[in-house]
């Protein structure tokens, strides 16, 4: 097994293209998950994609990032070149959304809410490029994205909706680890396709505990994911068709970061370990906001592999349940308090969240149930 995963790791290393072959014989679509998975491409997005590509009960039917954000839509070459080296044989479909949210496009005012995001080391433009990591990645041959005929991302979503259901007989889980603007287009074009999702599984918000926008630090109560797209949370929140699994900040503070999970990936041989303890490397040391490498351990915090982990009902321990949400989203733009979410009457006609409350915790990081599954996923 050490030599075949290190064989792996020089293989993905060298130059070398990747090409279709047989599915493994674990590989039965039947007994797995299907999930389609939405992001904005930073950091914790990437590990928690290849995480679910190398997680044998999850069937992932598609990947789509969003062009706003911490990442742009030129990671959609990225993610094909992951996908298509972790699993040749499935030719995961890529597609890539708009590059303004709903609401820099409601208010016009260009980018006030993207502008949000950090351009500095650690920020974009390293989160764009995974701070130079993607060279690593071997370079599919698959013409994944049609540039004469791109389509749309609800057309691609509605696809890949379809599909499942047809192929698997079950409706898809949507893990949301960005912002709800291309599952809100989706709704909007195909207001019937709310009811063709099994649930969406959105990692976003902040509920009892305060917000994270240490760029716009007059807004307290807002998380970025429900910030950058306001229009959009309000529209998924308000939409009674709709079954979200809710996992804030109030959810993934618990779970703290510590060397312990740096050490049990170093030690391990794949190309999958050594990629995800690179990336994580490389954004505690280049990431400035943080001040020095200890800080980064208090400080950061694997948001969407642990939506991955409640997705799959790992390291919870309560649930609060038929909860109805409002985001906070005017009229007119208001960065001092857009984002923000409240409890309504659970009679109210909206969304049905459930909210992920306790996680399991542990005296070290990689004890953790849900930061034990994502090393032993790679």
């Amino acid at each position: 097994m050490i030599l075949t995963n290190l064989l792996a790791s020089l293989i993905a290393f060298s130059s070398i293209t990747v090409q279709a072959g047989p599915a493994p014989s674990w590989w039965n679509k039947n007994k797995k998950t299907p999930i389609i998975i939405d992001m904005d491409a930073d950091t914790d997005d990437i590990i928690a994609v290849v995480q679910a590509l190398n997680t044998p009960t999850l069937d992932v039917r598609g990947l789509s990032v969003s062009g706003i954000g911490w990442g742009h839509g030129s990671q959609g070459q990225t993610l094909a070149d992951i996908a298509d080296y972790f699993q040749p044989y499935s030719r995961i479909p890529v597609a890539i959304g708009p590059c303004q949210s709903l609401t820099d496009v409601k208010y016009g005012n260009g980018s006030l809410y993207q502008n949000s995001v950090p351009s500095g080391a650690g920020n974009l433009l390293d989160s764009d490029l995974m701070f130079g990591l993607v060279q690593r990645l071997p370079r599919t041959q698959r013409q994944w994205r049609n540039a004469s005929d791109p389509g749309l991302v609800e057309d691609h979503l509605k696809t890949w909706i379809d599909k499942t259901i047809k192929e698997t007989g079950k409706k898809p889980t949507v893990l949301m680890s960005g912002m709800g603007t291309d599952v809100a287009l989706l709704f909007r074009k195909y207001p019937d396709y709310a009811k063709k999702v099994e649930r969406l599984v959105w990692m976003g918000g902040a509920v009892d505990v305060p917000g994270n926008l240490f760029s716009v630090p007059s807004n307290t109560k807002a998380e970025f994911n429900m910030y950058l797209d306001c229009v959009a949370g309000q529209e998924i929140f308000a939409n009674p068709n709709v079954s979200v699994t809710l996992v804030p900040l109030d959810f993934t503070n618990q779970i703290v970061l510590d060397k312990s999970l740096f050490e049990a990936l170093a030690k391990k041989w794949s190309f999958a370990a050594k990629f995800v303890h690179d990336l994580l490397q490389l954004q505690a040391t280049a990431t400035t906001s943080y001040g020095s490498y200890e800080n980064f351990f208090q400080q950061y915090s694997l948001w969407d592999p642990q939506a991955l982990g409640v997705l799959q009902n790992i390291g919870v321990t309560s649930f609060e349940t038929n909860v109805r949400i409002r985001q906070q989203c005017g009229s007119f733009p208001d960065p001092n308090t857009d984002g923000a979410l409240f409890r309504l009457p659970s009679s109210a006609v909206a969304a049905n969240v459930t909210i992920a409350k306790k996680a399991a915790v542990s005296a070290q990081a990689a004890q953790n149930p849900i930061l034990a599954a994502l090393i032993n996923a790679l």
